[in-house]
């Protein structure tokens, strides 16, 4: 018996680069630059004359509370409850922070779970990227909605697009 490794390579050598392969650099490129074309315009709009500041306080807070809960799948797949508080937020909030609830409700489990930084930005960007899609949509569907339904949204607007 010996305690040295007894495998024998058979001239096969496996050259692995840390990181993302190739077609996921390009991938998570076209997603970055998709959100940040998305969301710098309306990040410039933030300020203290921003509506809904309570709102996305309790939303964001929620949603982030509830990103730390999450049901996982046999198949490594799993499913965030917080979306629920992202589609409240995208009926209720101006779409600069809609983009701001995106990236906070990331933070509790970015610091709890330290995943890797591209894991963590792939996130975060695909979810501001869904929440302002989700805006968009209920923006559309508010603009041709009867009257009556817009009264939830106050002030009898159903917002702006950019």
């Amino acid at each position: 018996m010996s305690s040295a490794p007894s495998e024998v390579g058979l001239g096969v050598v496996e050259h692995r680069r840390p990181g993302l392969p190739l077609g996921a650099r390009f991938y998570f490129a076209a997603i970055v630059a998709a959100t940040l074309a998305a969301a710098v315009p309306l990040l410039t709009e933030v300020d203290t004359h921003t509506h809904r500041w309570t709102a996305f306080l309790v939303l964001s807070t929620c949603a982030a509370l509830a990103q730390l809960f999450v049901v996982r799948t046999t198949r490594d797949q799993s499913y965030h409850t917080s979306v629920a508080f992202l589609i409240a937020g995208a009926l209720l909030l101006p779409p600069e922070l809609v983009v701001l609830m995106g990236v906070v409700q990331h933070i509790p489990e970015w610091l709890k779970h330290r995943y890797a930084w591209y894991i963590q930005s792939f996130n975060i960007c695909n979810f501001t990227l869904d929440g302002l899609a989700a805006w968009g949509a209920a923006w559309l569907i508010m603009g041709h909605a009867p009257r009556w339904a817009d009264r939830g949204r106050g002030q009898g607007q159903a917002g702006r697009l950019f």
